[in-house]
């Protein structure tokens, strides 16, 4: 079964592909060149879930290094949303990682 938190956390990383992919895609002033920009970001961002925060990763991190791994990550998905123009999705997903954070790291502590 799914813990909600989990549920969540797959959600906010379906949201940071979004927001690589839309900025750059708004980098380019065609539209093939705008997906191949986005499917590029979106496998830049892939790969380094898949080495080292995935469930299966081949580089785990655990820790405070793996908070300040998920920090960068969705830091630079707020960022790209931002960038892209679409603050209220940055500010959102930013709330929402950072909640989830915090409810992550009590659990751990309690």
């Amino acid at each position: 079964m799914v813990r909600p938190g989990e549920a969540v956390m797959f959600l906010l990383e379906l949201a940071a592909y979004v927001g690589v992919a839309l900025w750059a895609y708004s980098l380019a002033d065609s539209t093939l060149v705008g997906v191949l920009l986005a499917l590029g970001a979106i496998a830049v961002m892939g790969t380094i879930w898949a080495l080292f925060s995935s469930p299966h990763a081949r580089y785990p991190v655990y820790g405070w290094p793996r908070v300040a791994l998920e920090v960068a990550w969705f830091g630079i998905a707020v960022a790209a949303f931002v960038a892209a123009g679409i603050l209220w999705a940055g500010v959102l997903l930013a709330v929402v990682f950072l909640a989830l954070l915090v409810y992550r790291l009590r659990a751990v502590g309690s």
